[in-house]
């Protein structure tokens, strides 16, 4: 039993630890480049995103760019929706048996500049997958 409170603690401080401080809001191309990202970007590879988005789409739409960490790089995500409140869904996919080893999943979201909000943070689905029937 306290096996299971500690690791459900550790699920819930990393989950929160993921929301504010990692999701990044980018409005103009200068702020793709490697100098302005040097700092927060150690494992965040923003790689090829100065060359695909241009001035022109700055003018119109944002971007919301995010990484999450995992500590098994067997769970994978996806992005359920953002909804009207700020909320980034992300669906989070966990094996039924992990391997120990760094992971994550890098999220760059279009935005129109009329949906732009004050805030976002990252939610999380758990979604487990079942026990292999192995006998």
């Amino acid at each position: 039993m306290m096996k299971n409170i500690i690791l459900l603690l550790f699920v819930v401080l990393t989950t929160a630890a993921y929301s504010q401080q990692s999701i990044r809001i980018i409005s103009s191309r200068n702020e793709l480049s490697r100098d302005y990202y040097e700092d927060y970007n150690q494992f965040q590879p923003v790689e090829g995103l100065y060359e695909k988005y241009s001035d022109d789409f700055f003018a119109e739409n944002f971007l919301i760019y995010f990484f999450i960490h995992e500590s098994n790089f067997n769970t994978w995500h996806t992005l359920e929706r953002i909804d009207e409140d700020g909320n980034i869904v992300i669906n989070r996919f966990i094996p039924y048996i992990s391997l120990p080893a760094m992971g994550g999943s890098t999220f760059t979201i279009e935005r129109s500049n009329s949906e732009r909000l004050e805030e976002y943070r990252i939610v999380f689905n758990n979604i487990y997958e079942e026990r292999p029937d192995m006998w």
